[in-house]
């Protein structure tokens, strides 16, 4: 429990970011704000790191906890090896379910698509002329496209024919 922490122990960093990192990381001072509250011990204490060279500074970490995760979710630092390993078996679970789910997830959202269309036409209407102005627009770059090539070659033309007239 974070409570025990002292300076110099051994905890574990998750940095929630795109690709996950785990860091081990050496307390450097633990405090608790406020040490007597209403007669009991405090709840929550604040916690400084240092990891890879970094100073990370942890606060409201609830004393009788072994994982905490921060308010905005970028960090989540444990005391023990093993619940960290578990904490990080089951985010790869939810991870694998998620990509095990993503087929599932594509068929059923075309197939509620396709029920939409059916329960509402205007819908279906909607998306048909939104491919068709889709498909205009793009055969519309490519008319724009062909047209400043010409009017380039028309250019170069004229620029070529000028000096012989003159």
């Amino acid at each position: 429990m974070f409570h025990s922490l002292k300076e110099k122990s051994v905890v574990y960093l998750l940095k929630n970011e795109f690709v996950p990192v785990l860091l081990p990381a050496e307390v450097v001072s633990v405090k608790f704000p406020q040490q007597l509250q209403y007669g009991n011990l405090s709840s929550e204490m604040n916690i400084v790191v240092k990891a890879e060279g970094s100073v990370v500074n942890l606060e409201g970490v609830p004393c009788y906890e072994n994982l905490f995760t921060s308010k905005d979710g970028s960090l989540t630092v444990c005391d023990s090896k093993e619940v960290m390993a578990a904490h990080i078996d089951a985010e790869y679970t939810k991870c694998r379910n998620t990509i095990e789910s993503y087929d599932y997830s594509v068929s059923a959202a075309q197939a509620y698509e396709g029920m939409q269309k059916i329960l509402n036409p205007q819908l279906a209407r909607e998306q048909e002329r939104d491919v068709e102005i889709k498909q205009l627009n793009r055969r519309m770059d490519g008319l724009e496209q062909n047209l400043t090539g010409i009017q380039a070659g028309i250019n170069e033309l004229l620029k070529a024919w000028q000096p012989n007239n003159g």
